[in-house]
């Protein structure tokens, strides 16, 4: 191995005398960076949306089941009318 040799030559952080796997020009990075910005946004947004759909329809669980609560109690409580 010479001194200019390194270990983990050909890895990442090879520096400019790597090739690229997917040559591009600057517009293309651009227009790729813009559309992930994009993808980002998106997920983002849907991960909230299943989160707020989520939250309401625990609070629909929880409504039904304070309902049925009161209306077992209120069933316990009662006596049948002769």
């Amino acid at each position: 191995m010479d001194d200019n040799d390194s270990e983990f030559s050909g890895g990442f952080g090879g520096g400019a005398d790597q090739e690229p796997l997917f040559p591009t020009s600057e517009s293309e990075r651009r227009e790729l960076q813009d559309q992930l910005v994009e993808a980002l946004e998106c997920e983002a947004a849907a991960e909230l949306a299943a989160k707020t759909a989520a939250t309401e329809a625990k609070g629909k669980v929880a409504k039904c089941r304070k309902r049925v609560q009161g209306l077992m109690t209120v069933l316990r409580q009662s006596k049948p009318r002769k």
